[in-house]
């Protein structure tokens, strides 16, 4: 505990914390007159005093080793800094009993006890606050709704989706074609935010009774985005002919193409997060894209996060007592991290909440994947067995992209939309191998930069040694016709 909590103050503040080290509760009570010495305290004209109060044996020895050790700090820091000790002693006595009070509401009765309180001695004087609000004062929160935003991120604190510019529109497209039973196309990409992003986008669409069909493009073949390629063999490869086609990942900067389309007689949305291209914005139907609004609050979302707000939009005009959408927020939290956008505001709310599914997911083949990966609920670092980022960043997402990379995108988009057991296990495997292959590949590449970085350097050894020879001779002729 005090070296983790060491090397957080080390990271955190850009002053030398000096610490205030605490024995285990046992010890501390069996040395009450030798209790000053059981404390290292360094104190400085700007510094962080931690205090680490740690009791054994349930509250009673709990409270009491650390009423002990709050007795010896505000002695020793006394002494040692030459301010008042009592106001510590006040701090810590405070947040011990609104420690112990919360654990004893949890019926935590035999967890060990562990105080933590922080001092900050600056050219003001002394202020106190706990090493949690401390840790947030570094990082801007002074309270207040956004430090509970922030500590306690709820989906209650998800803000209105009817404030994204656009959406308005594009929920009225899009029941117009939900009313009129129209041929909807959702036009995705190869990466780990597109592919969730069209899982999630046909999820909503088939609750409202509409049948999208689905296309995702090969990199080698049509390259990134909504190209003239890609669109091409997408309505080949529609059975009926799309009267509305929705783009997700992707379209923001593709100005000519969507030209194209509306040429075709085809509506288009765009549903992104992508920059805008030198033309402007497309001629679509809507584009819902922070990114081209003037000032948007919500330039952090990922396309997976753009789309799960434009659903939030659709069942708040049309609610569904048959689609929840809080059972999709795995989804949108894989595609968060590993498209490493922001984790700030909504993004940590939905990643939040998200991760806590992850470990229990309803579809199918995110839930193989997961296990084909190695990942098991009991990896988590908390007792809600909750997965983290580094499972999403590291194990999930790298399995999911190489499926785009090797030219298999929609293997890992079928992946996410089985609910056959068998065909997942299938599906994950060839993902697994993807990966396996992606990783072989890089490595090749790498080896053959380097060995060619080895040519380079002998090349240039040899022609430095021949044009050392050169001169050199010609220093001899020189100095001998001298």
């Amino acid at each position: 505990m005090l070296r983790l909590f060491t090397a957080m103050m080390h990271q955190t503040f850009s002053q030398e914390p000096f610490l205030v080290s605490g024995l285990h509760g046992d010890q501390i009570l069996g040395a009450r007159s030798n209790q000053q010495d059981s404390f290292s305290i360094l104190a400085g004209e700007d510094a962080l005093v931690l205090v680490l109060a740690d009791g054994m044996g349930g509250y009673t020895g709990g409270e009491l080793a650390s009423r002990a050790a709050v007795e010896g700090c505000s002695r020793a820091f006394e002494q040692k800094s030459g301010l008042p000790g009592e106001r510590m002693k006040a701090a810590v006595t405070a947040a011990n009993e609104q420690v112990w009070s919360a654990r004893k509401k949890r019926g935590e009765d035999d967890e060990m006890g562990t105080t933590l309180v922080a001092a900050w001695i600056g050219a003001d004087g002394l202020r106190w606050v706990s090493v949690g609000d401390s840790l947030l004062l570094q990082r801007g929160f002074t309270g207040g709704t956004e430090t509970e935003l922030f500590l306690e991120p709820r989906l209650s604190h998800l803000s209105d989706p009817f404030l994204m510019g656009e959406m308005r529109v594009a929920v009225d497209r899009i029941f117009r074609a939900v009313d009129e039973g129209e041929t909807v196309c959702i036009y995705g990409d190869y990466d780990v935010d597109g592919v969730t992003s069209v899982a999630l986008l046909r999820a909503i669409l088939m609750a409202y009774d509409l049948d999208p069909q689905y296309f995702i493009p090969v990199r080698s073949r049509e390259g990134y985005g909504l190209s003239e390629a890609g669109i091409k063999r997408c309505l080949c490869e529609c059975a009926d002919p799309p009267s509305l086609l929705i783009t997700v990942d992707c379209g923001t900067s593709s100005v000519k193409e969507v030209d194209m389309l509306n040429g075709l007689g085809i509506d288009v949305i765009i549903l992104d997060h992508h920059e805008a291209g030198p033309l402007g914005r497309p001629d679509a139907v809507a584009v819902v894209n922070a990114k081209i609004e003037e000032n948007s609050p919500y330039t952090y979302l990922c396309s997976a996060g753009v789309v799960f707000k434009l659903a939030h939009a659709l069942l708040k005009e049309r609610k569904l007592k048959t689609f929840d959408l809080k059972l999709y927020l795995d989804l949108v939290a894989v595609a968060t991290v590993a498209d490493i956008v922001p984790l700030v505001a909504e993004n940590r709310i939905l990643v939040r909440h998200g991760l806590g599914r992850l470990a229990h997911s309803r579809h199918t083949g995110l839930k193989t994947l997961t296990e084909i990966a190695g990942i098991r609920p009991s990896d988590s670092v908390n007792h809600a067995g909750f997965l983290n980022a580094a499972h999403v960043g590291f194990r999930i997402g790298p399995r999911i992209n190489a499926a785009g990379r090797m030219d298999s995108p929609m293997d890992a988009l079928e992946l996410l939309l089985t609910m056959d057991a068998r065909r997942a296990v299938q599906l994950a495997q060839m993902l697994d191998s993807h990966n396996r292959k992606r990783q072989e590949e890089e490595e090749a590449i790498r080896t053959d930069a380097l060995l060619a970085d080895c040519e380079d350097i002998a090349e240039t050894t040899e022609a430095l040694a021949t044009f050392f020879r050169y001169t050199i001779s010609n220093v001899k002729e020189y100095v001998t016709f001298s």
